[in-house]
Order: structure tokens, then C-alpha cells, then sequence
């Protein structure tokens, strides 16, 4: 079956100003359409939460907001804002949720959501007679736009899928980065709210090394959320509720790509055709969903990944006008926001964003001063609260993070390039010069290309070399150069097929532009998986996205572990665990780290987690001559910084270990220090790092 495509249109966004038409029969007074609509605000939430059935809750607001916007002519392009707005102000109105009596129960949330968008449509329909109302149009570049977010919400979750629930965790649990997000999201979830706003409850919860000031939006958020998927504010069962904060994530990758495609498309607007959109939607969505960006799937990097999509849709949402000015500005202050307290690394790539917006709309937002004095400053305050809470409990200076070592994948040089490249032939090409959204997108790619230039030579000022955050700070200039590269199709002749041929004809041109797209960026060439971990380097033929799904590249090895302690009940029952299992100190703190996270003690048990790194060589010991001869130094060394680091504890600990002599010198430990009430627990079974392959 062949997919529709786009016909050519009048500009996508219309002007909302126009009164709707007096309907036939008996009038119905504002009034009382207004009180139905507050009562219903308060009935829904109410019923959906008696049935279970709260998830409903989220779907309602982003439809009920998107009737009330009037951005674009197709339900995509009003009901994708509409989810980013909801996102920004939920973040926002955080802040109240976290201090209010009823926390983040979901039907004083809802409720109170839906009382203010029926306050608003009220509003909107008094002043101007506009009713909320949602396009029915859909176009052929929708269902590539769909199938590039639907994949690379797959392409997140797919190593995780295969063989037993409990194997999938070790693709879960990748990194002790992730169990950190995973602990600042079920915190939230656990005191109902921010965590420095709640820090007598948070501190035994979170770890310390993040929770007052790490910046929270996306666990906010998917805390949130996961309340209305669960219909209860206790997520219950850690282990179940960790598998359903990966799902989150993959949710997550799945909007950033759909922003950065549609961002792409909505750049385009009506100055093409509809197999040049279908091109580009395909080639931008396909290299989205396979290419480098994924990358920060299997690092783990979950709050960067929501934050960039939020910059993405507030930067296609900035760079193109729309028929009412007021609520763009509405729109870009809620994204700017979301995305400086969701990822604090980008907050000068939110603020360069919204000194371009007001700059380029300066004479558009003229009329609306007292709005820009309002949404202006609350949205940089939010935007900014991380690095005030960072300034007001005196922690690492940000300078010094910034120049933190660290793993992360560059963006290829010849990616760059090429993006360049076609951006520059987007900009200059006939219909290039002639479109104001064109010179505006190339004024935003130019300011993120200065504060990644900057940064880098901070960087090699303070150290010698980029690094770290040098890369990630790549992300943002390679998303809007994503953006700003479809604007190339501009400089291909449409031809007269737009004009004069049939439907079915628009259809295959649709269809063979989409294809095209697949082709030109290699997301869909065949041939055996290539890559080279020593190099970190996929070879021909293959994307990273096949090398993550693959799950034998790139997998966490304690997979067998934890899947072992699943098994015995040892995962998230409670109790305080110290888990030596492994050589490496670094290991056996990861180990650590994800019990910590799934027992909720992260913030009890931070010191002694973070205190295994470099104590290594516990597992395999030597056994002595006799039951209490002396173990060779190292050992000896290694059991004694253990037993030092058990001492600093303020809570009875379990330890974990499976090898008989550190179980035997341990439970003697115990016996020796009663006080502690240490229990030793000896797992002879207890499997070691393993491959899944």
C-alpha cells in the first residue's frame, strides 16, 4: 500500500484571530460551558483514578492544550509543540507540586491542569471568539516522521528485550551514571517532588554526589509520568520499577528524534514539494534514529537526551513565525526552561536561542512587553536553577566540572562537513535567500558553532585537549545543523509533478523520495555488522544502531550477577549491601551502587560505595598455608581497607561475596566488632563478569 504525500499548501501556520462562526440552534452561554468544563476538570481525574486508569490523564492535557494552540495546519504539527509545552510547564509547576499538601497524586494534578486550560480556552473564546479545535489534516511526511521516532524508540530498548527479565538488566543498569538517574527519578517519586525541596526525606534516598543540585526536569517528568501510568504515587517493586523507567528512556530517544525531524520539516515549510519533504523527513529521521546520536543510549547520557529535544523543537519552533506571536513566545520560554533544567550544559545554547528569538520577533513581540516581562524571566530563572542551587550549597565549581575527563563518541569530522556543506547550500540557493526562516535558522547554527568554539578553547586552555563535555556540547550545532542540512532540497527543482499529476502519482513520488532518504544516509544498507571496540569504530555498512542492538558489543557484564540475586530475592528487599564480587573495586561499586539505587539507600550508603573504588583484588584470593595463616600482602592490604570502610557505617550492612577466604576473614571481622551487626553472606555460585554472547 502506498503512502500519501504532501500536496503543496498555503503556509502551514494560519492566523487564529478569526472569530468562529455563530452555530445553528439554541445558544449556549460562555458561562456555562465554563463551569461544565472546571466541573469536568475535577470529575475525569477522579474516575480515571478509581478505574486505574490515570494514563488517560497525560493523553487528555496535550490534546486539550493542543486544541487551544494554533501552530501549523496538521494534527502533527500542533499535537508535537502541544507535547513540549506540557513538558516545560510540568517542569515548571514542579515547584508548586513538590510544596503543595497533595504532592504529585495524580488527580489534584490533573485536575488542577485541566481547570486552568478551561480557564484559558474561556479566555481565548471570549477575546477573540476562537474555540479549541484540532486539525484533522495528515501528510505523506508524516508516516516517515512516525516510523523514524517509532524505530529509534525500538533501537533504545532492544538490547534489553532479549533472553529473561532479569538478563535485560544488565543492559538497564549499564552504567553507574544510569543508576544515579534512575536514583534522583525514584526519589522524586518517593518524596513527591524536587529533591532540595524535600531534603530531610531525599538525603538516605538519593546520592549525594548529585541530589540537591543536579539539575531534575527529565526525572521530574518521568516521575510524573510513571505516576499516571501506575495510577499510585508508591512505584512499588524497585526491580519493576526500574524496567519501566527504561521504557521512559526510550520514550526520551524516541521524542528526540521526532523533534529533530520535524524540526527539519517544519525549517522546510510550504517552499517544497512533497517528495523533497518526504526525502528529508526520511534522511534526517533515519540518520537520527542509527546514527552517532545513539551513542548516548549506551552512555547512558538519559537527561541529556531529553534535554536536546526539548533545544531541537524550541529551536524549529523559534526560527519560523507563526500567526500568533504571544503564544510562540509561550512556547520557546516553556522549552527553554525544560531544557536548561533538564540538561545544565546546555543552558548557553537555550539562552543563545532566545536572544536570536527575541532579536529576529523584536518588532512582532513589541505589542506584548508585559507578557516578555513575565515568561522572559521565570523561564531563564528556571532555566538556570541548577547553577543557583550549586552557588547556594557551595559545591564543585562549574568551571572544574567542565573540564572533567570522561567517555563519549566525537562526532565525525566528515558528519560535520557534510552538514555544513549542505547548510550553506540550503542558505544561498534561490528559495534560500528569498524565506526570513532561513537566514534565522543560519543565525542560530552560527551561535551554537561560537559557543562550541569557545568551549573548546577553554578547554584546551585549562588542559591542553577537548574532551568530555567538548563532545557533548557538539550535540546541540549538530542537531540544528541536522535542521538546517534539509534546507538543501530547496536548491532541486520541483518539477511540474506538484502541479499537474494524480493522486496516486504524488503517492510514489512521496514514497520514492522517503527511500531516497534511507539510501543517501546508509541507514538501510545490508552486509554483516563491522565494528572494532579497541577503536570504537563501526565499519562499513553498518550504523550504531545495529551495533547497540546487536547486545554482544556493547552489554553490561554484570548481567549474570544481578540476574543470580534476582533469582534469591536479593535485589531491592531492604537491606543495606556491600557486594564483592569481582577483582576490580570499580566493579564491585557498580554492583554496589545498583543495589544501593534499587534499596533506595543511596544517600545512606554513598560513602561506602564510592570508598571500593581502587580496592581491588577481593575475589580470588589465595587461601593460606592454615585456616588463620597470614594471605599475601596485597590481600591482607585489600581485606583491611574493606573492613575500615564497613566501620564508617551508620547502618547494619549485608555483605555479598563469593570467595571463601574474604567470607571467612569477614564473618571473624564481624565477630570481632558485634556493634556493627555485620552479616556475611557467602555465594559460591555467584557469577562473575560474563558476555551475553
Amino acid at each position: 500500500m502506498s503512502a500519501p504525500t504532501d500536496i503543496p499548501t498555503a503556509p502551514t501556520d494560519s492566523d487564529p484571530d478569526r472569530p468562529a462562526a455563530p452555530a445553528g440552534g439554541r445558544t449556549v452561554r460562555p458561562a456555562q460551558v465554563l463551569a461544565v468544563a472546571v466541573a469536568a476538570s475535577w470529575l475525569v481525574p477522579v474516575a480515571t483514578h478509581v478505574l486505574h486508569a490515570d494514563i488517560v490523564l497525560p493523553v487528555l492535557i496535550v490534546l486539550a492544550t493542543a486544541a487551544q494552540l494554533t501552530i501549523g495546519s496538521t494534527v502533527l504539527d500542533r499535537l508535537i509543540p502541544a507535547v513540549g509545552l506540557v513538558s516545560g510547564v510540568a517542569i515548571a509547576g514542579g515547584l508548586l507540586f513538590s510544596v503543595w499538601p497533595w504532592g504529585l497524586d495524580p488527580v489534584p494534578v490533573a485536575g488542577l491542569w485541566l481547570t486552568l486550560l478551561s480557564g484559558t480556552a474561556y479566555l481565548v473564546h471570549a477575546r477573540t471568539g476562537r474555540r479549541p479545535a484540532l486539525p484533522r489534516r495528515m501528510t505523506g511526511s508524516d508516516l516517515p516522521l512516525l516510523a523514524a521516532a517509532g524505530y529509534a524508540g525500538w533501537v533504545a530498548v532492544a538490547p534489553s528485550l532479549r533472553g529473561t527479565p532479569t538478563q535485560g538488566l544488565a543492559y538497564t543498569t549499564l552504567t553507574g551514571d544510569r543508576m544515579r538517574q534512575f536514583g534522583l527519578f525514584d526519589t522524586i517519586h518517593r518524596v513527591g517532588g524536587y529533591p532540595f525541596l524535600h531534603w530531610h526525606a531525599a538525603a538516605p534516598v538519593v546520592d549525594p554526589k548529585i541530589g540537591r543540585i543536579y539539575p531534575s526536569g527529565m526525572h521530574y517528568l518521568y516521575a510524573l509520568l510513571d505516576i499516571f501510568v501506575t495510577s499510585r504515587t508508591d512505584p512499588g517493586n524497585p526491580v519493576a520499577e526500574l524496567d519501566r523507567y527504561r521504557y521512559y528512556v526510550a520514550l526520551g530517544f524516541a521524542f528526540l528524534v521526532l523533534c529533530v525531524t520535524w524540526g527539519a520539516r517544519r525549517v522546510l515549510g510550504a517552499a517544497t514539494v512533497g517528495w523533497q519533504r518526504s526525502l528529508v523527513v526520511s534522511a534526517v529521521g533515519a540518520w537520527a534514529a542509527t546514527g552517532v546520536l545513539t551513542t548516548m543510549l549506551w552512555c547512558t547520557w538519559d537527561a541529556e537526551v531529553l534535554a536536546l529535544a526539548f533545544l531541537a523543537l524550541a529551536g524549529a519552533i523559534a526560527v519560523r513565525p507563526i500567526g500568533r506571536p504571544a503564544e510562540q513566545l509561550v512556547l520557546v520560554g516553556a522549552l527553554v526552561a525544560a531544557t536548561g533544567y533538564t540538561y545544565s550544559l546546555y543552558v548557553p545554547f537555550a539562552w543563545a536561542l532566545a536572544a536570536v528569538f527575541g532579536y529576529v520577533n523584536r518588532r512582532r513581540l513589541r505589542p506584548h512587553l508585559r507578557l516578555v516581562l513575565v515568561v522572559g524571566p521565570i523561564s531563564l530563572l528556571i532555566s538556570v536553577l541548577s547553577y543557583l542551587l550549586e552557588l547556594r550549597y557551595d559545591t564543585v565549581s562549574t568551571s572544574d566540572a567542565l573540564l572533567t575527563p570522561g567517555f563519549a563518541i566525537a562526532v565525525p569530522h566528515s558528519t560535520l562537513l557534510i552538514l555544513a556543506l549542505l547548510c550553506v547550500v540550503g542558505t544561498l540557493s534561490a528559495a534560500g535567500r528569498r524565506r526570513p526562516t532561513t537566514a534565522t535558522l543560519a543565525l542560530l547554527i552560527g551561535t551554537a558553532a561560537v559557543i562550541v568554539a569557545a568551549f573548546g578553547l577553554y578547554q584546551r586552555a585549562e588542559i591542553g585537549y577537548t574532551t568530555y563535555y567538548f563532545h557533548k556540547a557538539m550535540h546541540p550545532a549538530l542537531v540544528f545543523g541536522l535542521m538546517g542540512a534539509g534546507t538543501a532540497v530547496t536548491a532541486l527543482k520541483q518539477g511540474r509533478l506538484s502541479r499537474a499529476a494524480g493522486p496516486w502519482r504524488h503517492r510514489a513520488a512521496g514514497t520514492a523520495g522517503a527511500l531516497a532518504g534511507l539510501i543517501a544516509v546508509g541507514a538501510a544498507l545490508p552486509g554483516p555488522l563491522q565494528f572494532r571496540y579497541q577503536d570504537m569504530y563501526p565499519g562499513p555498512d553498518t550504523t550504531w544502531a545495529r551495533v547497540w542492538t546487536d547486545g554482544k558489543q556493547i552489554f553490561g557484564v554484570h548481567g549474570a550477577a544481578l540476574g543470580y540475586l534476582a533469582d534469591r530475592h536479593l535485589l531491592g528487599d531492604g537491606r543495606p549491601t556491600v557486594a564483592l564480587w569481582d577483582p576490580a573495586g570499580t566493579e564491585n561499586r557498580d554492583l554496589t551502587l545498583i543495589m544501593a539505587s534499587l534499596n533506595h539507600d543511596s544517600g545512606t550508603m554513598g560513602p561506602i560505595v564510592y570508598g571500593l573504588t581502587g580496592i581491588d583484588g577481593l575475589v580470588k584470593i589465595a587461601p593460606p598455608s592454615t585456616p588463620d595463616g597470614p594471605l599475601a600482602p596485597a590481600a591482607d592490604q585489600a581485606l583491611g581497607s574493606v573492613a575500615k570502610l564497613l566501620q564508617t557505617s551508620r547502618v547494619p550492612l549485608r555483605v555479598i561475596t563469593p570467595d571463601p577466604v574474604a567470607a571467612a576473614r569477614l564473618r571473624a571481622f564481624a565477630a570481632n566488632h558485634p556493634t556493627l551487626k555485620l552479616t556475611v553472606l557467602f555465594l559460591p555460585d555467584l557469577p562473575g563478569e560474563r558476555s551475553p554472547a
